[in-house]
């Protein structure tokens, strides 16, 4: 082994820039090559040697200065053109130029927060009508005296606007809502518990559909739960604006479920679960919102949640045939 003559420190050189240096200028000119990577093969010395054939006293280590980087960066910022403004956006708007974008929203009526409100616009009343056509037509109640030991439910109406992605109402929409929360458990209602699919069960039921290449299809059934059947008398009291002089004192004996009741998502799911086996489809034991028909060259996988209604399966013509099927058990 060779012995260093020279007391001096090994690197003569030893420059130091600006300490802010930046790993783009160090890896451009300090990247090692692949000499300097490989150690040699000395067993005898704890230290890596220089690079042969190289002067010692002649090697530098050079940490390259950012002060020609910054410098025209700088530059390059003073050559902009003049009309660049670096100073933020300040001053002040005119009432014209905010009104602009606001006045629709400013000038927007609020949803009626009850019939008093809402009677004073037509298009209120035509929905609050078309509510009403809608309960009469599917036998929801009928009219009665208030049997003795019996208290009416009253009734309110809910209104609310749809509106499209710029904001203009398309649809206005009344709702006959009872008002559940007098409703006592075992006297009006006995069990409220509908299952709905889990969110894990809808994922596994659209990636069976995916990795099987089938169609999926919606439904959204319309006043679903207006087609639950009652097992107990609920009696209702006339909606506001809607009673006849002839009918003052009468109540309604509801036949079938309302919107509000404590029951209803319980009603409505036993009316499904009916529909659905009626038609050949079997609950899954594991999963309750999960029916099932399978066929020798058919499959059909329908998943529930409240009143909406995931399809897939295939051959397509099957699923075809159940909507059809389904609209005329659901009516």
């Amino acid at each position: 082994m060779s012995e260093l003559i020279n007391d001096e420190p090994g690197w003569t050189d030893f420059r130091i820039g600006d300490l802010e240096t930046t790993n783009e200028h160090h890896d451009q000119e300090t990247q090692p090559t692949k000499e300097d990577n490989e150690f040699p093969n000395n067993d005898d010395d704890d230290y890596a040697s220089p690079t042969k054939n190289t002067p010692l006293h002649s090697q530098t280590l050079y940490i390259p200065s950012t002060q020609s980087y910054y410098q025209s960066d700088n530059d390059s910022i003073q050559n902009l053109p003049s009309h660049f403004d670096h100073t933020p956006l300040r001053g002040f708007r005119t009432l014209n130029d905010l009104y602009e974008n606001t006045k629709e929203l400013l000038l927007a009526k609020d949803e009626p927060k009850n019939y008093k409100e809402a009677s004073s616009d037509q298009n209120w009343i035509e929905t609050m009508k078309v509510e009403l056509d809608s309960i009469n037509r599917n036998n929801t109640w009928e009219l009665t005296t208030l049997p003795k030991g019996h208290k009416a439910i009253g009734l309110k109406w809910v209104f609310k606007t749809k509106k499209d992605a710029n904001g203009d109402i398309i649809k206005h929409k009344a709702r006959l809502v009872a008002k559940g929360y007098i409703q006592q458990h075992g006297i009006n209602f006995e069990e409220v518990f509908a299952p709905v699919a889990r969110i894990e069960t809808i994922r596994l039921l659209l990636a069976i559909t995916a990795n099987n290449k089938w169609e999926v299809h919606h439904l959204d059934v319309k006043s679903a739960f207006l087609h639950g059947d009652l097992k107990k008398e609920v009696y209702v009291t006339q909606p506001e604006g809607f009673i006849k002089k002839q009918d003052q004192g009468k109540v309604y004996r509801l036949v079938k479920a309302l919107y509000g009741l404590r029951q209803v998502p319980r009603a409505w799911n036993i009316k499904l679960d009916n529909t659905l086996k009626s038609l050949d489809f079997k609950k899954c034991a594991l999963e309750q919102a999960i029916y099932t028909k399978t066929l020798k060259d058919s499959t059909l996988l329908i998943g529930v949640y409240v009143d909406d209604l995931i399809i897939t399966g295939t051959p397509k013509k099957e699923i075809d045939k159940f909507k059809l099927k389904w609209k005329k058990n659901s009516k």
